[in-house]
């Protein structure tokens, strides 16, 4: 079957009817949010568990499942949330009317004691049959106070129900939950069946949100529904206007197509920059090699003329040592004549004297 007041869609599985919420346009205000895996069973509301998944900037939709549970099972009245990165499960809503509320020492914010154990798991363990009692234990963050709580499984009518002396039944025709204003009597507990609604109106000033009308429970259940849908049309005004001024908030400020121009523009212009850095350092490498290849050359030529030198200083040193050695031959030679003279001039002289 389909839903067209909510725009989605129900079907049967496992004997269990689950509603699929899509909210393609409800996004950009929670896309910096965490992901969270969000229970409305274990919150209190009996009739359906709530699953969310973020919607980021690329326009993917939500999803929401709300299973319908067809046994007479309650909770605590408490919405629970629990963190994709720490796995901390942290009160996100308490239920008007609930058994949390009623004790009035939960709030918004404070996180579950049970060490170990997830959303789904803690779902299990608080949700049972209704009128039976529960412990939890809860941990404030900022004051670090760790306290219990036995609390009693039951739906806001049921306790409303004991409160009257009466049983738990329904409440009579003709009264409206939401115009008496008993189920959404503040700012933040604007619960219309989903997860998001409370954290729609988040921003709404609570002066701006349509006034509860009082309970008249003698007016005709047509009377009731009239009421009750005009308090849902101003409330659905209210949230249009919030969007619309988180649309306005996000166009004045620079789209991601700007920033992506922008930073591509800056980039190009650095890269270019650094291009022509690289091409001056070339051009300078360049020249810094033409100079050493000159300097290498004139470095060669200065070494061949210094053979060149050093070979004629050799041939040199050569030739004055021939000369100095002709020299010597010739004074030896004068010499050697000069006694050869001598000796022949004595000769005869000493041929006559022995004769």
């Amino acid at each position: 079957m389909t839903d067209e007041r909510m725009g989605g869609q129900c079907r049967r599985s496992d004997g269990e009817a689950v509603r699929h919420l899509t909210e393609p346009e409800y996004g950009t205000s929670r896309a910096a949010a965490a992901p969270l895996r969000l229970s409305g069973a274990a919150a209190g509301w009996q009739h359906y568990e709530c699953v969310h998944e973020e919607q980021s900037l690329c326009g993917r939709s939500r999803l929401y499942s709300i299973v319908l549970d067809p046994i007479k099972q309650a909770g605590v009245g408490l919405l629970l949330g629990e963190q994709e990165e720490s796995k901390v499960v942290t009160v996100k809503q308490v239920v008007p009317r609930g058994s949390a509320d009623r004790a009035g020492k939960v709030k918004v914010g404070d996180q579950a004691a049970w060490t170990g154990v997830g959303v789904t798991e803690m779902r299990h363990l608080i949700i049972g049959e209704q009128g039976s009692a529960v412990r939890v234990t809860f941990r404030n963050p900022s004051s670090g106070e760790v306290y219990d709580l036995d609390l009693i499984r039951g739906t806001p009518d049921y306790f409303d129900a004991l409160q009257g002396g009466g049983s738990s039944q329904a409440p009579p025709a003709g009264v409206s939950l939401y115009a008496s204003g008993n189920r959404i009597p503040t700012l933040n507990r604007y619960m219309l069946g989903t997860s998001w609604s409370a954290e729609m109106f988040a921003n709404v000033v609570e002066e701006t949100m349509p006034p509860p009308q009082p309970v008249q429970v003698d007016q005709t259940p047509q009377r009731a529904l009239q009421e009750e849908n005009e308090w849902l049309r101003s409330a659905l005004r209210m949230a249009e206007s919030t969007i619309m001024r988180n649309r306005q908030e996000l166009s004045r400020q620079p789209s991601m197509r700007e920033q992506y121009d922008k930073n591509e523009v800056d980039q190009d212009a650095r890269i270019k920059e650094i291009e022509n850095i690289n091409r001056e350092k070339d051009d300078e490498k360049r020249e810094v090699e033409q100079q050493m290849l000159q300097a290498e050359r004139y470095r060669r030529s200065l070494e061949a003329r210094l053979a060149e030198a050093q070979r004629r200083t050799e041939w040199q040193r050569e030739s004055e040592h021939q000369i100095q050695i002709k020299r010597r031959a010739e004074e030896e030679k004068r010499y050697l004549e000069m006694e050869l003279m001598r000796a022949q001039v004595s000769s005869p002289k000493a041929q006559l004297a022995l004769s």
